[in-house]
């Protein structure tokens, strides 16, 4: 089986992005890893060519500014550096420029879930791990919604346009219940949508500041009640309101905080 790792970065050591730190936590694990390195104002280059490894692709990007707007210059670097993956590789890693993987946990991510909260359907999960016994799939959003059609998950969640926190947590857990007993897994990649907000311009479901947080703790919880450890993501966000983004966002990492703490 050959694995490969990819990232994009920019201005790393302008910003102080620990890219470097990110890139070597997981390079064990991989049998090459590319990083797309965007036009800089600094020495990102070098930070890079200097961890010294014959795994690492390192491939020159120009970023288009011009369509930052709903994070579309992420998404066209991050294609540039997936397709340069190599083809005969069984698996990628996308590790972002400010994320790591323990070390103690290298030898035990077997099987993984992946709890998908976005108000739009998680159809490259899906999709990518249709035939993948080791990963299994949950998403829950809104089904009059992009992607149609949706490749199916493990677990599929739609619900109706203008649905609130009681209904949505109620499907929630009875979702992840279900799959967590089909499936222990060693990890599982939370990804915290903030967009079923009820005030999203892309989305139709109806939650609230405090049903988001009530869906994350949800999560966390059962989570924690088994072991198991978490890796969140942040997915979505189109509220009117920057700041109500944020909040979303910022609530998500208080909730896996104080989750976190409980047992201490």
């Amino acid at each position: 089986m050959k694995v490969s790792g990819f990232t994009i970065v920019r201005n790393a050591v302008r910003f102080d992005y620990p890219v470097k730190e990110a890139i070597l936590s997981i390079l064990p694990l991989c049998d090459e890893f590319v990083v797309a390195v965007g036009n800089s104002d600094d020495d990102t280059f070098g930070l890079i060519n200097s961890i010294g490894s014959g795994k690492i692709k390192i491939i020159r990007t120009v970023w288009d500014d011009t369509v930052r707007d709903g994070g579309r210059t992420f998404a066209l670097e991050t294609d540039k550096a997936f397709k340069a993956v190599s083809p005969d590789a069984d698996w990628a890693f996308y590790i972002q420029a400010d994320e790591v993987i323990h070390e103690k946990y290298h030898g035990a991510i077997r099987t993984a879930m992946v709890v998908d909260t976005d108000v739009h359907q998680g159809n490259g999960t899906a999709a990518i791990f249709g035939d993948d016994a080791s990963v299994f799939t949950l998403s829950i959003h809104q089904e009059n919604n992009y992607p149609m059609p949706k490749p199916p998950s493990d677990e599929d969640i739609g619900l109706a346009d203008g649905t609130r926190d009681q209904e949505y947590l109620d499907a929630l857990e009875k979702g992840l219940l279900r799959s967590l007993k089909k499936m222990t897994p060693d990890l599982i990649f939370y990804v915290g949508g903030a967009d079923p907000y009820r005030e999203d311009q892309l989305g139709g479901l109806a939650l609230t500041f405090e049903g988001l947080q009530k869906r994350d703790r949800l999560v966390f919880e059962h989570a924690r009640r088994r072991g198991i450890p978490v890796a969140s993501t942040l997915a979505g966000g189109y509220a009117r309101r920057v700041a109500d983004t944020v909040r979303i966002h910022v609530n998500t990492i208080v909730a896996a905080r104080d989750v976190a703490l409980q047992a201490l």
